[in-house]
């Protein structure tokens, strides 16, 4: 037994020795007779605490464990948890010294150490004031989190300060600012967007993007499997033990969750076609308008959910997103319900006599540039009463300034449909002579003259927005800011410009 103590004392040792080069010197590889690897302190120290654990009950006197003097057991049980907790506790606060200030997310409870650009006391980027430059081209970015730097220390390396770095490398110039800060979603980049677009004036918008911007309302499930955090003082807890804290957090990354986890939630709840991605497709299109009415180039970079195995989670959303982006149908129905009703392509219908008189379907309040479009509404004639033949069936037109505008309109009657039962398509164009931001409606008014059914109301877009989808790009290595923190390193923010500057460049 003293061999084996003595042992596995050598290895803690040596454990520990690496593990203090580590945080000394940063990642390191060893490829000799043994292979080391070490490029984070997650499991080296959920390591070293098991092993503290394993060497305390190495010092148990076993003849007294299963003895009589079960007073005594318990008691050194309770010594030995003890003396863990407290020996791991000491390690994690000599490891996290720094309490929280240049380790993000990390346990101690005080602020990260940021740095700003110093013409600017809140800007993480590069700032422009005035008037644009003559033959110099001005970037605007917009982001979140990412964006804004969470989890690294100096401004200059995150991806906005080193893309323009990467620009102005080249005989064109460029010149750059930003709007972005923690929690921005889609809704607040386009009131900030519209707030600032005309002062600003610029040539490129760069809209960095995350799946977590379609949530327009936040319902995500809670991970249930946290439950100690019910019977326990738990934020008293976090703040004040870094043992605690470290346990909590491996716990709630590790522990599987009892319901649906994000990526479930976030799959099924936004796939196309849901009420959800619905209300976010329209909430995009308001932004989509006001970027390309005012830029002569808009790009979307697509931040991954990091890390992954296998096939990327949110492919598809990303593929959703692309679309969004691009060449796509806006397709809507939204009114009074009758009969079976739904999002996209769901069934409307109405019987004279029955159904009073009114609106079928209205919105989607979407915002649209300047410019000539078509508007394609699907109606199926079912019957006409004989007494109604020549009376109006329904009228189509499009509205904005809440219907108090009127940019085109179609009154229909039966001999307007080739035949009864069959679904038809009916255009309307329309032409936009400014950007309109007043809530354009689509809208069909029944007049009670037959009997109709309504499927969607279509209008393709062509936004022209270039999609940079950074997975590829990121996949492959440990890109968190800290083992406490998935926001981007500043490793990753440097492949972030690089790639984006491929883009731009092309």
């Amino acid at each position: 037994m003293g061999i084996l103590k003595y042992t596995f004392n050598c290895l803690m040792a040596v454990y520990l020795f690496a593990m203090a080069y580590f945080v000394a010197t940063g990642p390191f590889y060893i490829d000799s007779v043994i292979t080391v690897r070490m490029d984070n302190l997650s499991k080296p120290i959920l390591i070293f605490l098991v092993a503290l654990l394993l060497r305390t009950a190495m010092s148990i006197n076993f003849k007294v464990l299963f003895s009589r003097h079960t007073f005594f057991w318990l008691f050194l049980g309770l010594a030995s948890i003890t003396l863990t907790a407290v020996a791991g506790e000491a390690f994690l606060r000599l490891i996290y010294i720094d309490g929280g200030k240049t380790t993000s997310g990390g346990p101690g409870n005080l602020p990260f150490e940021a740095t700003f650009n110093s013409n600017s006391s809140s800007a993480r980027w590069p700032v422009v004031k005035g008037n644009k430059k003559n033959g110099v081209k001005r970037i605007l970015v917009q982001g979140d989190s990412i964006t804004w730097g969470n989890g690294v220390r100096e401004w200059t390396d995150l991806y906005p300060y080193q893309l323009l770095k990467r620009l102005n490398q080249n005989d064109e110039k460029f010149e750059m600012t930003a709007i972005a800060h923690p929690g921005l979603e889609i809704i607040d980049h386009r009131i900030n967007l519209a707030n600032s677009v005309t002062e600003i004036a610029p040539d490129i918008i760069l809209y960095q993007w995350f799946v977590n911007d379609l949530e327009i309302s936040k319902d995500r499930p809670e991970n249930k499997m946290t439950i100690w955090r019910d019977f326990l003082p738990h934020e008293t807890m976090r703040n004040m033990s870094y043992l605690y804290f470290f346990l909590d957090n491996r716990l709630e990354t590790l522990l599987p969750p009892l319901n649906r986890s994000y990526s479930e939630y976030m799959r099924e709840d936004f796939t196309y076609g849901t009420e959800k991605w619905s209300t976010y497709a329209s909430e995009f299109h308001k932004w989509a308008t006001l970027a390309t009415s005012y830029s002569n180039r808009v790009v979307m970079a697509l931040y991954p959910a990091l890390p992954f195995k296998g096939e990327y989670p949110f492919k598809k959303i990303n593929e959703q997103v692309r679309k969004l982006a691009g060449a796509h149908t806006l397709s809507w129905m939204r009114g009074k319900t009758f009969g079976e009703a739904g999002y996209n392509g769901a069934i409307l219908k109405a019987k004279a006599g029955e159904t009073a008189e009114g609106y079928l379907a209205y919105g989607p309040y979407i915002w649209l540039s300047k410019g000539e479009y078509e508007v394609s509404f699907q109606l199926k004639l079912d019957s006409i009463p004989q007494t109604k033949e020549n009376g109006d069936i329904v009228t189509l037109d499009v509205v904005y300034d809440k219907g108090r505008k009127t940019l085109a309109s179609l009154t229909l009657q039966a001999k307007d449909f080739a035949e009864k039962g069959s679904w038809e398509t009916f255009p309307l164009k329309f032409v936009t002579k400014e950007t309109i931001t007043s809530e354009i409606e689509f809208r069909v008014l029944y007049k009670g003259g037959a009997d109709v059914s309504m499927g969607a109301i279509d209008l393709p877009i062509d936004f022209g927005i270039e999609v940079v989808d950074l997975t590829p790009h990121l996949k492959g290595f440990n890109t968190y800011a800290s083992m406490f923190d998935a926001h981007p390193n500043a490793k990753a923010h440097k492949i972030m410009a690089e790639a984006l500057f491929e883009q731009l460049s092309d």
